[in-house]
Order: structure tokens, then sequence, then C-alpha cells
């Protein structure tokens, strides 16, 4: 049997990226992923996005955006001792991938709602937008911005909690950057004091806005 040339380099070429491929394996590098979002849902555990550093570090010495939306089932026990692991959710590229955001629960009707968070290096950052995931459908949807006209800023690294029985989820503090903020510019991240309330049933956002946010208009356009 003969191969043609063009063949053969395409051969070629898949086997030296092969093992690229195989090295990036969001299961089994799981322990070097960090910055991510987390939620709990009936008994399962969401990751989402974050940063993770590929193994072998010689190879990856960078901190690389996670693009993977993982799932252990904590009511199930793996041969290793520990929940298994799961990496076959949808994640589409229109759904940003953030460090050090929040991810809602809503146990009640099944969803993850993505909060805040900043992108990796070079990265630019996109205008605020709430992201939900549809557990039982293995889908995302954009919810967009505030539906009640509140200033609600991009923040990132803050304290998130959700109340599922509530159905209202918080954001306290977090920090204002150019990994977060569009047009921020040049100027040093900020740190903030603003409590963000959320209602799910109404998509509704209030934002109780501490003094530094209150003079930082100026580094965010949609302040009004």
């Amino acid at each position: 049997m003969s191969f043609s040339a063009p063949l053969l380099t395409l051969l070629g070429l898949s086997l030296l990226t092969a093992p690229t491929a195989a090295q990036q394996d969001p299961v089994a590098d799981f322990c070097r992923r960090f910055g991510h979002q987390t939620a709990v849902v009936d008994d399962k555990l969401f990751i989402d996005g974050g940063l993770v550093n590929w193994n072998p570090f010689s190879s990856f010495p960078s901190n690389y955006t996670n693009t993977w939306l993982l799932y252990q089932d904590l009511s199930t026990t793996a041969s290793s001792g520990m929940p298994p692991l799961y990496a076959n959710l949808s994640k589409n590229g229109s759904i940003p991938n953030v460090s050090g955001g929040s991810l809602w629960s809503d146990s009640v009707n099944k969803r993850l709602y993505l909060f805040g968070g900043e992108h990796n290096l070079g990265e630019p950052p996109l205008p605020f937008n709430l992201y939900g995931y549809d557990i039982l459908n293995n889908q995302w949807d954009s919810f967009g911005p505030s539906r009640t006209g509140a200033s609600i800023s991009k923040v990132s690294y803050g304290a998130g909690v959700s109340v599922d029985s509530r159905g209202e989820a918080y954001y306290y503090g977090g920090w204002l950057s150019n990994s977060s903020v569009p047009q921020w510019g040049t100027g040093p991240p900020v740190a903030t004091t603003g409590l963000v309330k959320y209602t799910m049933d109404t998509n509704s956002f209030a934002n109780n806005t501490g003094w530094v946010e209150s003079h930082l208009s100026m580094h965010d356009p949609d302040r009004g």
C-alpha cells in the first residue's frame, strides 16, 4: 500500500500533536486547576472555568485558560476513594471562560448562574452579562445585563453565595481591573465594597454600592 506525500505529511503532524492533546486532559490534570467557580446541585459538584497549569510544567509554564465545565457525582465513590470526575458537559464558545467569579446554584430550577470573574492575560474583558447553565438540558443561556437598571460591574475574587430556598444570590466585594472591566485602562486593580443581590425568579439585580465603587464611574462605561 502506498501513500501520497500530503497524506504522509498529515499523518506525521497528527503523530506530533497527539501527545500534546493527550497531556491537556482536564480530568488527569484536575489538581493543577485553580481560580475556578463551583456549586452543588443534587449531590453533583460543578466546577467551571479558572486557570490550569498543564502537565508537564516544563512544556506548559504559563497559566492557561481552563475552558471546561466538569462535575463530580458526590453520591458515588470511585476506586480511588474519591467521587468520579466527568468532563462531558457542554460549554460553547459564546460563554466566557473566567477565573475568580461565582457559580450560583438554583436547585429548584436545576440551574447554575455564572456571575463576574476576570479574563486571562491577553483576553479582552466583555461587558457585564449573566449566564446560566441548564443542568437538565445541558445547555447555556445568556440572561443579559441587569433588567432593573441597577449598575452592576463585572468584579472578580469576591465572596459569592446563593440561597436556593429563597431564589436569591449575593456577591460581596471583589476587584475591578483591566481583566474584568472593558476600557479600564492601565490603572491598578481596585477593591470594591458593594453587595450585589440577584433574584432568580425575576432575573433582577440590586446593588448596595459602597463608597469606593461610587467614586469609580470614570473607569466603568456601564455606570450612569
